[in-house]
């Protein structure tokens, strides 16, 4: 009977003891994902390295404390995540080693994980952007699609496969967003119904203000708005809890600063406008993507110039407001984004037709994106001045591909924006 008695209390005692160290963990994994949080709210701190090893110090403790524990397990993939971001600021290639080494930590320690794909896909972009190891990437791409194929990353695996197997180096990108683990994410009420994220996508032009017309009379508003629609259906198809505004459902005037003042009102979390883009010859082509900034070259300066001529704003008016924003966290979050979209429109264009030009992300002074008070980009999908892209904007095929690709760099970006997932 004692006998029996000392085993139930013991069994007791490791229950109590398992908690116990679950909640030690919980806590000390909270107190890590707080110092990170804290750093991503000062954007001075975050230029002094010391800041960022901080945390890296915490999410290490945890990581090596309760190494077997589901926490120690998202704090080492959470250290892949802060040397990437933090090697992104210091460009510095000892960090992108740092982050890779870290990923296949994890990657080895936790193959049944459900981040264990991610961590693969991530090292194998650190190995193709950042080393150029072809090789290398190759051998993870192919891990993530053979050992994870029913995920989710299995499929931007294989696409970003073809990228390495033609040679071609994606636009440089930011790391996703650390650390691991769960958050509650921001949740509002619209239309009777909770939604995590509201976007407002705008349709360039509208009514009197034509856009471009191309040389067969293709109107960039009618264009615009046709993509605009299938980008809102694309997204809302994709994800729950959004909710997606269009600027403009018709053709209609529609002046700069309403739109901005319609993001704002609508409370957006995210607003991208869409353009096509012309220029004097026609023999120009591509894609561009643009988030506020000061222009990078005369192209963007003639092209913003050509975008605000509606405008009732002056330029010195701009200057003081962008000398405002600039220092706002939106500011490298709308690159971010520009970015994320950008890459994934090049290469859902290129996977399906050719002669397609990667112009680039730039920064220009769009008075569009002026005082929208979230992250927000303008794309110009194509030149409607150049013949053969006139004919493929007119084309359902070529603007819903265009639709489900900006709509796919728009997902990515929310889905690791902060560490908070989006249901897929």
């Amino acid at each position: 009977m004692l006998r029996r008695l000392f085993f139930v209390l013991a069994g007791v005692a490791v229950v109590f003891g398992v908690k116990a160290v679950a909640g030690e963990a919980d806590d000390s994994y909270q107190s890590a994902r707080n110092c990170y949080n804290e750093l991503k709210q000062d954007a001075t701190a975050q230029k002094y390295r010391e800041n960022w090893e901080k945390c890296i110090d915490q999410f290490e403790t945890v990581s090596k404390k309760f190494r077997k524990s589901e926490r120690g397990a998202d704090a080492l993939y959470s250290l892949g995540r802060l040397y990437e971001e933090l090697a992104f600021n210091s460009k510095n290639q000892a960090d992108w080693f740092r982050a890779k080494k870290m990923y296949a930590s994890f990657a080895t320690q936790h193959p049944r994980d459900t981040k264990a794909d991610d961590a693969y896909f991530r090292m194998a972009c650190i190995e193709w952007e950042r080393f150029h190891d072809k090789a290398g990437a190759k051998k993870n791409l192919l891990r993530v699609m053979k050992f994870y194929k029913e995920s989710d990353t299995a499929g931007r695996a294989a696409k970003y496969l073809e990228s390495v197997e033609a040679g071609v180096v994606p636009v440089e990108t930011v790391p996703e967003a650390a650390p691991a683990g769960k958050e509650s994410p921001r949740v509002i009420a619209v239309g009777g119904r909770e939604v995590k994220y509201v976007i407002v996508i705008d349709p360039g032009h509208g009514g009197a203000d034509t856009g471009a017309i191309g040389p067969f009379g293709t109107h960039e508003k009618d264009v615009v708005l046709s993509i605009s629609k299938k980008l809102a259906l694309q997204i809302e198809k994709k994800m729950k809890n959004v909710r997606v505004y269009l600027t403009r459902n018709d053709d209609r005037t529609l002046e700069l600063d309403d739109r901005v003042k319609f993001a704002n009102a609508k409370k957006a979390d995210i607003f991208v406008s869409i353009h096509a883009n012309a220029a004097p010859s026609k023999k120009q082509s591509g894609v561009q993507t643009y988030f506020l900034n000061n222009a990078t070259d005369e192209a963007a300066e003639r092209l913003a110039a050509q975008e605000n001529k509606n405008s009732n704003r002056k330029v010195s008016d701009l200057d003081k407001i962008i000398a405002t924003m600039l220092q706002n966290a939106s500011t490298e979050e709308s690159r971010v984004l520009a970015e994320k979209v950008h890459l994934n429109l090049v290469n859902g264009l290129t996977r399906k037709y050719t002669g397609i030009s990667d112009k680039k992300v730039r920064s220009a002074l769009f008075y569009v994106l002026v005082g929208v008070k979230c992250p927000s980009v303008l794309v110009e999908t194509s030149y409607v001045s150049n013949p053969k892209e006139e004919k493929r904007l007119g084309s359902e095929k070529y603007q819903s591909l265009i639709a489900e690709s900006i709509s796919d760099g728009i997902i990515q970006h929310l889905r690791t924006a902060g560490g908070v997932a989006i249901n897929i």
